[in-house]
């Protein structure tokens, strides 16, 4: 086995010398970048993606940072060797034998060594570093645009003044006197409990949606620049929540029943599709009408009541028992409590904007108003497609009475509506136009607070999903723009756009080339039940790894890196004085010799804390190592000075995490040797 591997290596590094003189010679081909984007549509570009708030003027050097966006991924300067090989361990468990997992380990293993210091780097850490200390000096922040994509700089006072006037509206949010994320998952375990009790669901089931350390979804404001005066939009993040996956199942149970309706529209295309050749008569008017902030208007209580009517109809197919379902759905939206800088609330009534299970309950309830509603209208419009909040119509009746009618059908859901000006109408992102004939064209509409920023060239993202940016809009343009010079405007916009957004100008014009003469292409699906490999993406070494999967049958999914928002807003953690976090790898230190304990938690430091102190009080029989020690060497341990490593939800990679802390010193170390069991020698260079 040992001469296979070491001939498989060989055979390897010479097909890696031949790539890399092949890849050399492509970087010496000279691209032609002579772009026709000037130096004043540069200094305009920035101006609109970034949005400041403030009297304090922005240093020159931070303008082309802050203009490639919020979400823009950083390069790491050295590999995140652990969170890498954490995500590979946890994949490869899955291959068929023992021998086959260790060369792959040994494969990746040795294209992370050729790795671990990276020479390109797309921002500097100085530069990261000077911008967090100006915005610290000068006590701004920054928040990401509603609509846009722009970064807004503001005062932090100002920013917490917003939250708080959008908080004080008490009649969609009160406020907690305490956590209740203990009383949560208490009640959702029981009821999960008690559907396996009744074998309404199976264990296997209640295990993949039961979550062991549930966290309190976090509230995220973003800026409504384009409002005046500014206001902000709560966003819930509910990942890792105690519901979050229960959500997400029933999300994807109820998907079938959301495309149903009868102004059902999927995307653009369709809509256009669905207006080609619409004749307009006489007295007719073109109006788009809106849900005024859907998700937290709905009526709870009738919005599950309606999805429930539907669940339980006769032709929908469930996955598990209906009863089962119908249970998670109510579990999915029962608990609506948040978190937001420290203090806890809860929203009175409505979906949370960010629950995945939030766009379904939606798309059902509304599509039951539209039918006992909408429909039987007196003066019910010719044409009503819609998408979401958003609404087309073709209609006779007055856009005030319809208006009138419509806010009347329910007292928390209030439409605003908008009617054609000009012959000339906007939905979505179309631009519909009333032809001389009565007929309808189209053409791609931008809205006033479009700034033009899409992923940028240098962004820390594979290829692919940058090129995708520009195949997506070309494909636009050739659905929506309904004559070519339409489509000419359109193109050429999308030219300039992307060379704003530093892409080679010659490789744009490849890829709207191509994508144009291409028909529209169906997507593969993709087998969900392969093996996956779940990767921070890291320009160079992904690739390699990429290319050793597939011969493993295994497919590579790149996971967000580290973004300009994450390094910017990073806050010092005071390890001496942490708010008993949770999900963690700590440290704790011997005070009488130079040992010390590597543990992990998922639930809060405290409650692991005072276990360790009863088991070495109690001289249990199942004592960890840190309970031996104090007990054995009769030595005290800084329980008031513990060490936090590192923060992870994932339970099985915090174990690799854990083990690899351990492995690091493990002469110096308490733990017993079988924790360091998880994680493979192969590694031993490496970490």
């Amino acid at each position: 086995q040992q001469m296979t591997l070491k001939k498989q290596e060989n055979i390897l590094k010479f097909k890696e010398k031949h790539l890399s003189k092949k890849f050399e010679k492509l970087l010496k081909q000279k691209i032609d970048i002579n772009s026709t984007v000037t130096d004043q549509d540069k200094i305009e570009h920035q101006n609109k993606t970034v949005l400041n708030f403030t009297e304090i003027e922005i240093p020159k050097e931070f303008y082309p940072i802050l203009s490639k966006g919020l979400e823009f991924k950083i390069a790491s300067k050295t590999l995140p060797i652990t969170s890498i090989i954490c995500s590979i361990e946890e994949s490869i468990k899955n291959l068929c034998t023992p021998a086959l997992a260790n060369e792959f380990r040994f494969e990746c293993k040795r294209i992370l060594k050729k790795g671990r210091n990276r020479k390109d780097v797309n921002i500097t850490e100085e530069i990261c570093r000077g911008l967090k200390v100006w915005l610290k000096q000068n006590d701004l922040t920054l928040i990401e645009n509603d609509k846009g994509r722009a970064t807004c700089i503001i005062e932090e006072n100002k920013k917490e003044q917003l939250i708080s006037q959008e908080l004080s509206n008490t009649d969609r949010y009160s406020s907690l006197t305490k956590d209740d994320i203990d009383k949560v998952k208490i009640n959702i375990n029981k009821e999960l409990a008690t559907l396996r009790k009744e074998n309404i669901i199976s264990a296997d089931f209640m295990k993949s949606v039961k979550q062991i350390t549930p966290t309190t979804p976090i509230a995220r404001p973003t800026l409504k620049a384009h409002k005046d005066p500014i206001k902000v939009r709560l966003i819930i993040n509910t990942q890792g929540s105690a519901f979050y996956k229960i959500a997400k199942f029933v999300s994807k149970e109820l998907k079938p029943l959301t495309t149903t309706g009868k102004s059902y529209i999927k995307d653009t295309e369709e809509f256009v599709r669905k207006i080609k050749g619409e004749q307009i008569l006489e007295g007719e008017k073109l109006i788009s009408f809106d849900i005024a902030d859907m998700y937290p208007s709905l009526p709870i209580t009738d919005v599950l009541k309606e999805v429930i009517r539907r669940i339980k109809g006769e032709t929908f197919q469930t996955s598990i028992k209906k009863e089962g379902l119908i249970k998670l759905a109510q579990l999915s939206v029962a608990y609506n409590s948040f978190q937001i800088n420290g203090k806890f609330y809860k929203q009175a009534e409505g979906l949370f904007i960010g629950s995945p299970a939030s766009p379904a309950f939606a798309e059902i309830f509304v599509q039951r108003l539209e039918e006992i509603s909408i429909y039987t209208m007196i003066h019910a419009p010719r044409v009503w497609l819609r998408k979401v909040d958003d609404t087309f119509v073709i209609s006779k009746h007055s856009i005030q009475s319809t208006l009138n009618e419509l806010n009347k059908i329910n007292n928390n859901i209030q439409f605003t509506a908008e009617e054609e000006l000009d012959k000339r109408l906007q939905f979505l992102d179309c631009q519909i136009i009333r032809r001389e004939d009565e007929t309808i064209e189209t053409t791609v509409y931008k809205k006033k607070t479009h700034t033009g920023q899409y992923i940028n060239f240098n962004s820390n993202q594979p290829l692919a999903v940058k090129l995708s940016t520009i195949k997506t809009l070309t494909r636009r343009a050739k659905v929506v723009c309904s004559n070519q010079q339409e489509l000419d405007k359109e193109l050429d916009y999308i030219q300039r756009t992307m060379e704003l957004n530093d892409f080679p100008k010659k490789l744009v014009q490849k890829i709207i080339k191509k994508t144009l003469n291409k028909d529209m292409e169906n997507k593969i699906q993709e087998d969900d039940n392969s093996l996956k490999l779940f990767l921070p993406y890291e320009k160079g070494i992904s690739e390699q790894i990429s290319r050793i999967c597939r011969k493993f049958n295994v497919r590579v999914v790149h996971t967000k890196g580290r973004s300009l928002k994450n390094i910017v807003k990073e806050k010092h953690i005071n390890q001496n004085d942490m708010n008993n976090p949770q999900g963690v790898v700590y440290k704790v230190l011997c005070k009488d010799c130079d040992m010390y304990y590597i543990g992990e938690t998922g639930r809060h430091l405290s409650v692991r804390l005072n276990e360790h102190k009863a088991n070495a009080r109690n001289k249990t029989i199942n004592m960890s190592g840190l309970s031996q020690h104090i007990v054995q060497c009769n030595h005290e341990v800084e329980w008031d000075d513990v060490k936090i490593l590192c923060r992870e939800n994932d339970f099985k990679k915090r174990k690799f995490k854990e083990a690899i802390a351990i492995k690091n010193d493990i002469n110096r170390a308490m733990n017993k040797k079988e924790e360091v069991k998880v994680i493979s020698n192969i590694w031993e260079n490496l970490i």
